[in-house]
């Protein structure tokens, strides 16, 4: 059964629209972020994007409405923006809007600084939703909304499976801890300072150190069954979404550590006195108190000449890219410096920061096959994503046709995408 992208997508698939359009600009996106106190919900962000480059200390929020709306959701965003000190905000919809009330929306914009931007299943206005933060052309814009789309709506469907596994797996400690980690994911969001976004992660880290692992022992128990075979099933199959999901959000919370420490960069820059006399913020002592591996991440990334565009590098490698590169393919690299901004020949080396803020044994990549370098912990269903993409660049009609060491391994993740998306996209 052929799969497809929705043509008139509503609610959850709007917003998986807006979350890949924001990718494909070049944006850092902190997507379906919910502020909560006790159990009650305070408010639900649908995406909070972040420029890559220069203007990486502004922030825009962005709003999905597929149905119908009006100035009180205006008002909304205005409010939430407010209470957050961002900047700027947009509502992006497939509605169309009359000349009156475009013009009335219009004058209201300039005093809220919340515009609106059509924005439909074929892409159409992707360029007004946000300006472009990386430099490819409108066809590879277009590869990269469409595939990462498919890989937003995959991430939905694991996270939704994650919810239904919690309320059904019956009472347990690790229940307990991927719903607190999840949770810390959120929360940090909200915190004032930058360090403290951090601190979070990291206490919320220490609960439960190798989730997935232990997530893993713990599916095996009582069964016929070796954690090797479950682990396999996990990186090249669609199998167990519910801890793919939980793979993927151990990565998410480490890009989250890293595009804080940038923020805190930022912030300390003009603070910083580098006299051993002179004043010291907060922040500065803050930051002593962090793991040694932050701090060493942290020096590694201040004055690095890429730095802006770190955290981006990192969000499009792993949810568009599938988190691995072709070593024997001198495009590969290429293209994911086209999409980041950053030179090809410095990829490698940036990718290498990972290394510097998560000590794991060996290093965070390994090569497969003398082919692939691959990102460790990396859930079957990503992988695919970054499969469909290349297939989408390349005009592939078999992996092998270009990649033909390893377009098996690679056809095996694109199946694995493929399977999980079939019920909702197939027919």
């Amino acid at each position: 059964m052929a799969i497809s992208l929705p043509k008139d997508p509503k609610d959850k698939q709007y917003e998986d629209l807006v979350a890949a359009a924001l990718m494909a600009l070049g944006y850092f996106s902190e997507t379906r972020i919910i502020l909560k106190k006790g159990s009650s919900e305070v408010l639900e962000l649908d995406a909070v994007a972040t420029p890559t480059g220069d203007a990486f200390a502004s922030r825009a929020l962005v709003e999905a409405k597929s149905r119908k709306w009006g100035f009180a959701d205006l008002f909304k965003v205005y409010g939430q923006m407010t209470y957050l000190g961002i900047g700027e905000g947009c509502i992006a919809s497939p509605v169309e809007m009359d000349e009156e009330r475009s013009q009335a929306l219009s004058e209201i914009s300039k005093a809220t600084k919340v515009r609106w931007c059509r924005l439909d299943a074929k892409g159409t206005n992707l360029d007004k939703l946000a300006p472009a933060c990386n430099s490819i052309d409108q066809d590879l814009r277009a590869v990269a909304l469409f595939m990462s789309w498919f890989g937003q709506i995959a991430q939905r469907i694991c996270y939704s499976k994650f919810q239904q596994w919690s309320k059904t797996a019956g009472c347990s400690e690790l229940i307990s801890y991927a719903l607190a980690y999840h949770a810390a994911t959120q929360e940090s969001f909200f915190s004032q300072h930058a360090l403290s976004r951090v601190h979070t992660l990291y206490e919320a880290y220490k609960q439960k150190p190798n989730l997935s692992g232990a997530l893993v022992e713990a599916h095996c128990e009582g069964k016929d069954l070796q954690t090797r075979s479950v682990w396999n099933s996990l990186n090249d199959t669609e199998e167990l979404p519910w801890l793919q999901y939980v793979m993927l959000l151990e990565h998410k919370a480490r890009q989250a550590v890293i595009k804080n420490a940038i923020d805190h960069v930022l912030s300390t820059e003009k603070t910083r006195d580098k006299k051993i006399t002179g004043r010291i913020s907060w922040d500065v002592v803050f930051e002593h108190l962090m793991p040694d591996n932050f701090r060493q991440g942290l020096r590694k990334l201040q004055g690095h000449p890429h730095a802006l565009r770190i955290p981006y590098l990192f969000q499009a490698f792993l949810e568009l890219f599938g988190g691995f590169y072709i070593k024997d393919d001198k495009d590969d690299l290429r293209l994911l410096g086209d999409v980041s901004g950053i030179p090809a020949d410095q990829i490698e080396e940036c990718l290498r920061l990972y290394d510097d803020f998560f000590q794991t044994p060996n290093g965070w990549f390994y090569i497969q096959k003398g082919s692939l370098a691959c990102m460790k912990m990396v859930p079957g269903i990503i992988r695919g994503v970054g499969c469909f993409f290349r297939r989408g660049i390349h005009e592939l009609n078999t992996y092998e046709t270009r990649y033909e060491k390893m377009g098996w391994l690679l056809g095996k993740w694109h199946n694995a995408l493929y399977h999980l998306l079939e019920p909702e996209l197939g027919g």
